[in-house]
This record gives C-alpha cells, structure tokens and sequence, in this order.
C-alpha cells in the first residue's frame, strides 16, 4: 500500500502505512490516525472536520472518490456500517483477509464491474457476505 500522505501526531509523514520505528526498534502500522480520532464518535462533522468528538482519519476525509468509511461496525448507523449493508443490499460482495485467529475488521466492498477479488498467495481469502 502506499505512503500515508498525512502526518502523525508528531508532524512525521509516513513513506507506508507499516514502517520502522529506529528509536524503539519496532514496526508500527497505520492506526487510522488514532490521536486524532480517539474521542470520536466515528460520525464527521461536515462543518467543523476538526471537531474532536465527531473527528475521522484524514485519509477517509480526504477521499476525492467517498472510497473509503470510517466508523463502529457493531453500530448500525455507523457510515461503515450503512455503506456494509448498502452493499449486501444491492449484491456487490463484501470480503475480509483471513488471518490466523485474528478477525479483521477491515472490509473490502467490491463490484464485479469493476475489481475481482485474488487471493494472496498462499493466504486464505475468504467472502464475508454473498
């Protein structure tokens, strides 16, 4: 995946959404810009975007294509969870990335009119809705 074209919280841009950590001599990944979105209900607020309690990563709001959803999918009117049920609605598909005993959270919403899902390789990809 490419570069995240936001800063963290310290003003670093990221060249990916996993890197290197020198200092702590670690991987970090992407965690959704979590000092910004912390106290958020996970609903932006289209007038004030930076409204703490109503905040969502830069990367979801800055989506020139609406691509992308932000939000608490146990939450039923969450916009990521609208945007899941909208999908299953109109019969596009909704895929995850299997991994080991984790259950991820990221979903993958695509129409056969325009992606088909690969699998990775050796790695199990599974349909979550059909």
């Amino acid at each position: 995946m490419s570069g995240c074209p936001f800063s963290d919280s310290e003003g670093t841009s990221r060249p990916s959404v996993r890197w290197f950590n020198s200092d702590e001599n670690v991987m970090e990944k992407c965690t959704l810009c979590n000092h910004l979105t912390a106290a958020s209900d996970g609903v932006e607020n289209g007038r004030d975007t930076a409204d703490p309690e109503h905040a969502v990563p830069p990367c979801v709001h800055n989506c020139a294509c609406r691509a992308r959803y932000y939000g608490d999918l146990d939450d039923p009117n969450s916009g990521a969870s609208q945007a899941l049920a909208a999908a299953e609605k109109s019969g596009k598909k909704v895929y995850s990335l299997e991994s080991g005993t984790a259950t991820p959270a990221t979903k993958y919403i695509l129409s056969e009119s325009t992606a088909a899902w690969r699998g990775m390789g050796e790695k199990t990809v599974t349909q979550a809705m059909d």
